[in-house]
């Protein structure tokens, strides 16, 4: 298959079926860059893998020049993308996926991040980025992430800690 649209530095991406009983999508992550390993991306294709639409892409992480592979597998909830990063570690970020692999997206609702109508929404880390409960927002490192926890810590030392893939 041959896709021009379709970035990549070198052929090191993963590539797998969802979801693992009666797959309907193809899950496709890999680096999104003609020159370097650079915005580790996941997309999905409903069709066999001939099209990746623009709105069923979700960066993983947008990080600097990496050293090695990325790699997908699937859940029964989504996917779960590993990547060997610039220090040679080994960064894992889990992505929810709902009906037809669809990327859920997320709107605040009274200090909480809740998931939104399709398309109208953002990423969940954006959500919780602009999305503060009245009295302000504790924190806590899951996954590498920041995430909303009301017996956690601030913003900015949550980000001191806690490093992704860590």
């Amino acid at each position: 298959m041959t896709q021009p649209s379709q970035r990549d530095p070198s052929c090191k991406a993963g590539l797998v079926a969802w979801p693992p009983v009666n797959p309907t999508v193809i899950l496709l992550a890999n680096a999104d860059s003609n020159a370097t390993r650079t915005n580790i991306t996941l997309r999905i294709s409903a069709d066999q893998g001939r099209t990746y639409p623009a709105d069923r892409v979700n960066q993983v992480f947008p990080g600097p020049a990496l050293a090695g592979y990325v790699d997908v597998a699937a859940t029964e909830e989504g996917a779960v993308v590993a990547f060997e990063n610039a220090t040679c570690s080994i960064s894992v970020a889990v992505v929810a996926l709902g009906a037809n692999g669809t990327v859920p997206t997320f709107r605040c609702f009274n200090g909480t991040c809740i998931e939104a109508t399709a398309g109208r929404g953002r990423g969940l880390s954006e959500c919780q980025d602009a999305c503060v409960p009245a009295g302000g927002g504790a924190y806590k490192c899951v996954g590498g992430l920041c995430v909303l926890d009301p017996g956690g810590v601030s913003k900015s030392d949550c980000a001191a800690m806690c490093v992704p893939g860590a």
